[in-house]
């Protein structure tokens, strides 16, 4: 990660609100999965919501190797990469 997306995550770990905004390509995704990741390994619970299931599913890919988590949605709608984390899938395995 560069120096702006470090920043980004120091303030999204300190601070009640914090917004991370870009273009396309600029690594919000990656700036968002390390401060997920950093806030679950501090014991804080997280909730990832995204205006696309695309975009959920990219957060998930990115942090499903390094913290537990659970995609809520319709599984038809899922990436295969990460149909393995979802709700429906976890409880018909139980």
């Amino acid at each position: 990660m560069n120096e702006q997306q470090n920043i980004a995550v120091a303030n999204g770990l300190t601070q009640l609100c914090h917004l991370i905004h870009g273009p396309p390509g600029t690594g919000k995704t990656t700036t968002v999965c390390e401060l997920i990741v950093q806030a679950v390994q501090k014991g804080e619970k997280v909730l990832a919501c995204a205006p696309s299931n695309i975009a959920v599913d990219n957060i998930v890919e990115g942090i499903c190797k390094r913290v537990n988590c659970v995609r809520v949605g319709n599984p038809a709608r899922v990436i295969g990469e990460v149909i393995e984390r979802c709700l429906d899938f976890l409880v018909s395995k139980s």
